[in-house]
């Protein structure tokens, strides 16, 4: 009676020691604003990281050679002293690799971070603020190829057919950009383009946060946070419409740079053929100036030689 009696005085007291630790670890979670996952959850998140290792791995490479690389590119074009004078769209460049160079250093480690922590991402205004930085220079991003495509467009043109020619199409889409762009202009343009992304990428505030998900795997009844669309604006008309008109935004820039390029591979072309044709043009009359060349020197000796005999 008394073995079962220390028994039973024992198991209670481990009981509420694992309660007072428990107690203490959660305080502890809430002290630190970090969130208290369940074991279970933490496994779920490490497989689902593994399940995805590839798409980390590449995340972190693109992260880590677009920051270098465009740090390289600026200081290039900003301090070589022949990119300032001679390159027309140096300014353009500048700008696109400063884009590239926020999402880069700042928006992809967080959405490593959103791969490694799929259910566990808590703060709401991360999730907003990046999502949002993201957006916004993609939509820059999208913007500034497509001006540096006309630019190139419009310069090639001037080369091959003289100043005064000019693509019809590229006039129509952006008039503003008819004369050679100075660095003021382009300046200007670049900032418009920055603006215009911002007042877009907007919405974003509204429509992302984070959301309470349950999580599905092996039906384990937990939830988890995810920095993701609210489930109010999931319809065909709020972030369905928003995502199909920017999405048509994106593509319609794809196709005016896809044209762009195009055509100037074809006027290369186009020009390379002419200039082939006209130096087997050349070469043929030299061949024939020196047939005829060739003949008038025969007859001049047999002329010579007549009169000798004469």
């Amino acid at each position: 009676m008394e073995n079962a009696t220390s028994v039973a005085v024992t198991v209670y007291q481990s009981d509420n020691y694992s309660y007072i630790f428990s107690h203490y670890v959660s305080q502890l979670n809430m002290s630190t604003a970090m969130p208290a996952k369940s074991p279970v959850l933490g496994d779920i998140e490490y497989n689902e990281f593994v399940r995805r290792w590839l798409e980390f791995s590449l995340m972190i490479c693109l992260s880590l050679i677009g920051t270098f690389g465009n740090i390289h590119t600026i200081l290039v074009y900003a301090r070589v002293e022949e990119m300032n004078q001679r390159f027309h769209v140096r300014t353009l460049i500048t700008w696109l690799s400063v884009v590239d160079l926020i999402t880069c250093f700042a928006v992809m480690p967080f959405e490593t971070v959103t791969i490694r922590l799929n259910y566990s991402v808590s703060s709401n205004e991360a999730c907003k603020l990046f999502r949002f930085i993201g957006h916004t220079t993609i939509m820059s991003s999208w913007l500034l190829l497509t001006v540096i495509a006309h630019e190139r467009y419009r310069k090639i043109y001037s080369i091959f057919l003289g100043n005064h020619s000019s693509p019809k199409k590229g006039n129509k889409i952006t008039s503003w950009v008819k004369s050679k762009s100075t660095f003021f202009q382009q300046n200007v343009v670049c900032t418009f383009i920055i603006i215009l992304s911002v007042i877009v990428s907007s919405p974003l505030f509204v429509f992302l946060g984070i959301v309470t998900v349950p999580v599905t795997l092996n039906n384990t009844g937990l939830s988890g946070t995810q920095c993701t669309t609210h489930r109010q604006y999931r319809g065909k008309l709020t972030a369905g419409l928003y995502a199909g008109i920017v999405g048509l935004f994106g593509l319609s820039c794809f196709i005016y740079c896809s044209y762009c390029y195009g055509k100037i591979l074809y006027l290369i072309r186009k020009q390379s053929e002419k200039e082939k044709k006209r130096k087997e043009n050349n070469f043929q009359l030299r061949g024939k100036i020196n047939k005829i060349q060739r003949t008038l020197a025969i007859i001049k000796g047999n002329r010579t030689s007549w009169l000798q005999s004469a």
